[in-house]
C-alpha cells in the first residue's frame, strides 16, 4: 500500500536554512529552471515566503543544500500489508477455537465417559481444522519473501504443520474408525435402533435387555440400583449406592482409544496455539511509518505552537512566577488554624450521638448517656482534627506545586527549546526521504525507530513548552 506523508512545519524548516536571516536563500543552490518555478517575483531570488509556498505544494524539496524537483514522500513497503493480513489471519486463528476438556467423575458410567471424550474429541478436532486454515494460509502468504520477518514466520508455520501432522492424522482416522462401528448406537441415550445386532441381547424382547432393570448383582431382584459393594447389610440406606455398569467390559477398550484420540488432539492444539500466538506477537509491532511521521510532525507542530504563544503572551517569565507565588501564598493561607474548628465540630458531633446511642444501649439512665457522651466527643473529636489536618495538607500541597511552578517558569529559556526544536524539525524533514526510499521490511524498521527517536525528544518538548504556554495563560 503506497501514501502519501506530509509535512506542516515548512516555515519553520525554511526559517532553519536562511542563517544569515537576509530573507533570502542565498545558502541554497538550485538549477535554473527551478530558480524560475520558485521565483514568482522574477527579481533573480528565492525568498523565504516563495520557497515555502513551493515546498507546500510540493513543487520542490531540499536536499544536502540544493533545492530540487520534488518527488513527493510516497511511502510503499514492500510485504507491511501482507504480515498486516499475517496477524489477522493469527489472532482469527486464536479466537475462533472453543475447546474443552471433560470432567469425569467417579461414578460416571462408561457410557456417560464415552459420550464425554467424543464431545471433547469433536471440539478439538474443530479448533485444529481452524487453526491448520489459519498455519496454511500464513504459510502461503509469506511464501518467497526476503525479509527476516516474513521468512521466519514461513518457517515457523511450515514446521508447525509438518511436527503435528502424524499426531492429527492419526486421531482422526481414529475417530473415523469409531464412527463406522453399528454396536456403537446401542450405547446413545436415548436411542433403541432396530438393528439385530447388539451388545446386550434378551430373549424375546427386541429391543434387547435392559441392563438396569434389576437381577445380576442386585439386592432384590427388581432392584434398579444395583449392589452396594460397601455395604453387607442389605436393607441398610444409609451407605452411597454405586450403580452397576453393564457397559463396562464391552466399553473399556473403546474408552482407551477415546482417551487416546483425545491425547494425541491435545498434543496438537497446544503446539498450533503457541505457534499461532507467537507468530501474532511477532506480527503486533510492525514498522508503521506513515503513523510514526504523523505522530512526529503533530508533536512538532504542538511544540511550535506552545512557543508561538508563550513569545505572544505580553508577560514576561519572571511576572508570570510572581502571579503564581501570590496564588501560592492565598492557597496556604486557607491552611491556618484548620485542626482545631474541625475537632471542635468533630467532639459536638460526637457528644450528640455518644449521648444518644449510651442512653439507649445503657438502659436508658443518665449515668450512660453521661458515658457515652464523653467517649463520643473524644473519638469524633480525633476523626475531626484528621479531617482539618487533611484539608491542611491539601492545600499546603497545592502551595508547594505552585512555587515548584513558578520556578520552572522564571527559569525557562523559550531560546533554548525554540532553536532544539528547529533542529529536530530538520532532523525529522531529512528523516523522510529515508522514510520514502525504505522500500524493505528490514530497512523500514530502522527507519521507523529513528522517528520514534525524532517523535519522543519533540514530546519531551511539546509537553515542557505546553506546561509553560498554559502558565503563562493562566496567571
Amino acid at each position: 500500500m503506497t501514501a502519501s506523508v506530509n509535512f506542516s512545519n515548512h516555515q519553520w524548516l525554511v526559517n532553519s536554512f536562511d542563517t544569515n536571516k537576509n530573507g533570502n536563500m542565498d545558502e541554497l543552490k538550485a538549477s535554473e529552471h527551478i530558480r524560475k518555478a520558485v521565483d514568482t517575483d522574477q527579481n533573480g531570488q528565492i525568498s523565504k515566503q516563495e520557497l515555502v509556498s513551493a515546498l507546500q505544494q510540493d513543487k520542490v524539496e531540499i536536499r544536502q543544500g540544493n533545492i530540487e524537483q520534488s518527488r513527493g514522500f510516497n511511502i510503499h513497503v514492500e510485504g507491511l500489508e501482507t504480515l498486516k493480513s499475517v496477524r489477522t489471519t493469527a489472532h482469527n486463528g486464536i479466537s475462533n477455537t472453543h475447546v474443552f476438556t471433560p470432567t469425569l467423575y467417579s461414578d460416571d458410567t462408561s457410557r456417560d465417559r464415552y459420550h464425554k471424550l467424543q464431545e471433547s474429541n469433536r471440539s478439538y478436532d474443530a479448533a485444529i481444522n481452524s487453526m491448520e486454515s489459519s498455519l496454511r494460509s500464513i504459510r502461503d502468504m509469506t511464501a518467497g519473501k526476503t525479509d527476516a520477518t516474513s521468512r521466519a514466520l514461513h518457517i515457523q508455520a511450515k514446521t508447525t504443520l509438518n511436527s503435528t501432522q502424524w499426531n492429527t492424522w492419526s486421531a482422526r482416522l481414529q475417530q473415523n474408525m469409531s464412527r463406522t462401528r453399528d454396536w456403537f448406537t446401542d450405547y446413545t441415550p436415548g436411542q433403541r435402533p432396530t438393528s439385530p445386532s447388539r451388545p446386550v441381547s434378551g430373549g424375546g424382547d427386541p429391543y434387547g435387555k435392559d441392563p438396569f432393570s434389576g437381577g445380576g448383582n442386585s439386592v432384590g431382584s427388581n432392584d434398579p440400583y444395583g449392589k452396594d459393594p460397601f455395604n453387607s447389610k442389605p436393607g441398610d440406606n444409609t451407605q452411597p449406592i454405586i450403580p452397576d455398569d453393564p457397559y463396562l467390559d464391552r466399553l473399556d477398550p473403546y474408552l482407551r482409544e477415546q482417551e487416546q484420540i483425545l491425547t494425541n488432539l491435545k498434543t496438537s492444539y497446544e503446539v498450533m496455539n503457541s505457534a499461532l500466538k507467537a507468530i501474532k506477537e511477532q506480527t503486533n509491532d510492525l514498522p508503521d511509518l506513515q503513523a510514526s511521521v504523523r505522530a512526529t510532525d503533530s508533536n512538532i507542530s504542538k511544540a511550535f505552537a506552545n512557543i508561538h504563544n508563550i513569545e505572544n503572551s505580553g508577560k514576561s517569565g519572571q511576572q508570570v512566577g510572581q502571579n503564581i507565588r501570590r496564588e501560592a501564598d492565598a492557597t496556604d493561607a486557607k491552611a491556618t488554624g484548620r485542626t482545631a474548628p474541625y475537632a471542635g465540630v468533630g467532639a459536638g458531633v460526637g457528644l450528640v450521638a455518644g449521648a444518644a446511642i449510651g442512653y439507649f444501649a445503657g438502659g436508658k439512665t443518665v449515668k450512660s448517656a453521661l458515658m457515652g457522651a464523653g467517649i463520643g466527643a473524644a473519638a469524633s473529636g480525633g476523626i475531626g482534627a484528621l479531617i482539618g489536618n487533611g484539608i491542611d495538607s491539601g492545600y499546603k500541597n497545592e502551595a508547594s506545586s505552585l512555587r515548584s511552578l513558578a520556578g520552572r517558569v522564571e527559569t525557562y529559556n523559550t531560546g533554548a527549546d525554540k532553536q532544539t526544536l528547529a533542529d529536530t524539525n530538520v532532523n525529522f524533514y531529512n528523516k523522510l526521504f529515508d522514510a520514502r526510499s525504505a522500500n524493505d521490511l528490514d530497512r523500514a524498521r530502522v527507519v521507523n525507530n529513528d522517528l520514534k527517536g525524532i517523535s519522543g525528544s519533540a514530546s519531551q518538548i511539546e509537553q515542557r513548552t505546553g506546561e509553560i504556554a498554559d502558565a503563562h495563560r493562566k496567571y
